[in-house]
């Protein structure tokens, strides 16, 4: 396991910037979009490492996330608030909940 150097990755594939909720899959809830949860999300990751997280346009979340390379994977985690793996496919973020049996996984679009 080992810190990211962000220099490693191309810009398109780092998670800096600000990306919006589309849907989420697991848990209790089942699926859910901004249509069936009545909120849209918005969550900013900063070049700084602070991460905000909006419900509509109220700020909810506010910290410091970094990310590791471990076991074949990227992981963000946020000030022991959460862990996931996540995957960046041209504008499209994937995080998948780990270490935690029927997470969550949310799905993100890069804001333009």
């Amino acid at each position: 396991m080992h810190t990211v150097d962000k220099t490693e990755y191309p810009q398109r594939s780092q998670p800096t910037g600000t990306w919006q909720w589309i849907n989420s899959v697991g848990g209790i809830a089942g699926h859910m979009t901004p249509e069936t949860a009545g909120y849209t999300q918005t969550m900013v990751l900063t070049e700084n490492d602070m991460y905000k997280l909006y419900r509509d346009d109220s700020l909810v979340v506010l910290g410091v996330y970094s990310y590791i390379y471990d076991r074949g994977l990227l992981i963000i985690r946020a000030q022991s608030r959460f862990e996931y793996s996540i995957t960046i496919t041209d504008d499209t973020l994937k995080m998948d909940m780990i270490n935690i049996l029927d997470g969550y996984s949310h799905t993100y679009i890069r804001s333009r």
